[in-house]
Order: C-alpha cells, then structure tokens, then sequence
C-alpha cells in the first residue's frame, strides 16, 4: 500500500510510521521539518511542512499514493488565532492541490474532542473553528472525488514521547525530581487514551473499504486528574499487580469518548499499565 503521511514526527506521527514499517506490504511517503536519519527502502522522505513549492509537491505525484493519513498541526500547544489561522490557510492550500492526484482512495485525519459541542474551551475557539473548516473542506471533497474519508476526534492522547509540557509527563517529571505537585484543576475528569491504541485505530482504517465518518477516540471512560497522581506515586514495578486495577471509570456526568465507530476496535493497553511504562519504560 502506498501511504502519505503529514505530521510524521509527531507524538502520533512516529509511532504510525514504525508500525506501518514493521509491515513489508507498504510504501510509505512522509513529510518532515527536520532532517532526519531513518534510513528503509519502503520510506520517502521529503524534507517539508504542507506548504511546500511546486517542484516538491511533483514528488507526492509522482508517488502515487492511495492512501493519506493526515496528521499535521503546527505550533500545538499554541491555540490562538494567528497559529489557527496561518494551520487553516496552509493545509487549504495543500489539499486544494492534493486533490488532484487521482490515485487517492482514502482520506484518514486527526482533529480534537474540543470539536464537541460546547467544548472549545478545552483549546481555543479559534483552533476549533479552523479544525471543523479544514474538515468540513475534506468532507465536501471526498463526496465529491467518491472517496473514503475518516476523521478521527482524538481525546487526551498520552504516551512516550509526549511532549514535556503534557500533564503526565509534568506529573513523573515532578515525582522524579520529588518537588511538590499542584494542579489546577486536581478533580476534573479526562478521558486519557494510549498513543499505541491511537496508532491501532488508525492502522484498522488503512484499506480500501468504502466508509464515511466522524469517530471519537478514547478509552470510553474517565478518571480523576488526582488519581493519575496518587497512582504515579505509588506504582513501580514490583508492586504494579497490586495496583493492576487502580482507577474508578466515571461516565456519569463525565466528557468522553464514544466508542461507536468500530465495533471491532477497543483501547487494549489499560491506564495502569500505560502509565507504568511511561515512568519506567516497557
């Protein structure tokens, strides 16, 4: 299978691209900022954001691709109007001339729960307002090019490689170097969900299959900011089986995903575990 992919150094750019490796059946084409040493025969690198010249989007058509996962956002965490604006025009732009390359037969992207009803809050409402237009714009053209098209509503993503700033990483960082640990809001309900069950729920839509939808993307429940504290403050390894089942999963009255898209996908790396190997590694 042929595969575009933007974002790919991303937190969930790098693990898509290491699974899909793992596979000998794709070629895979992917754009980057930086310079990078990932040297595979299935790989092509092109060394760009989505606004690139002319001469390297002839590569992208010359590659063929069938498939495009689009993953790309610059500047998160940055919120605000500039940096939603300068996303909204640049991936425009890119796609108005992505879609005239006729080998295209899926479309799979990433937006935010913030899209939600009533909670831009959770970013910006200039994020979310360019977030639902590049996907209104994907929408309309795939109906209109009788392509597939798969937009995925991510909810708190977490894992290694996350960025530092994160709210998990803040929390180990903070125990390891054994400062004290204040958040903001230490009762709010989040629906946290591995970057490796991300990459899977992905992985499940790369085919051929005709399919139009808008999915949420969680583990389907919440837990307390808090109780992400207390368990990274009292797990290790020797003593995990004690604390294998740690959380309360609330629902009521609770903001999460979900889960009716594929029915037979569900999250497999449990919170516990997750958070495990994000303080110590696998």
């Amino acid at each position: 299978m042929k595969i575009l992919i933007t974002g790919a150094r991303g937190f969930i750019g790098r693990v898509i691209v290491n699974k899909l490796l793992k596979s000998s059946n794709h070629n895979i084409l992917i754009l980057i900022k930086k310079k990078i040493n990932l040297k595979n025969k299935n790989v092509t690198i092109i060394k760009s954001d989505i606004d690139m010249n002319e001469r390297k989007f002839e590569k992208i058509k010359n590659f063929q691709p069938k498939i495009v996962i689009h993953l790309a956002w610059e500047g998160i965490p940055n919120y605000s109007e500039k940096m939603s604006n300068i996303n909204f025009i640049k991936q425009k732009n890119f796609f108005e001339k992505l879609f005239k390359i006729n080998s295209i037969k899926k479309i799979i992207a990433t937006g935010s729960c913030s899209e939600i009803k009533n909670k831009f809050f959770l970013t910006s409402r200039y994020f979310v307002n360019s977030k639902k237009k590049i996907k209104n714009l994907l929408s309309k053209n795939c109906k209109l090019n009788n392509l597939s098209f798969v937009w995925f509503r991510l909810f708190y993503v977490y894992g290694k490689g996350q960025r530092k700033n994160g709210l998990i990483p803040f929390i180990i960082n903070k125990i390891k170097k054994k400062e004290k640990i204040k958040l903001k809001k230490p009762n709010a309900k989040t629906d946290f969900i591995n970057v490796e069950d991300v990459v899977n729920a992905i992985n499940k839509k790369i085919n051929f299959k005709k399919e139009f939808g808008v999915y949420e993307l969680g583990n389907g429940f919440c837990v307390k900011n808090s109780d992400i504290v207390n368990y990274l403050k009292k797990i290790n390894k020797k003593n995990y089986v004690k604390y294998k089942k740690f959380f309360n999963k609330y629902k009521n009255n609770s903001f999460y995903a979900k889960l009716n898209y594929h029915s037979k996908w569900q999250p497999k790396i449990s919170l516990e575990k997750g958070l495990l190997e994000m303080k110590y590694g696998k």
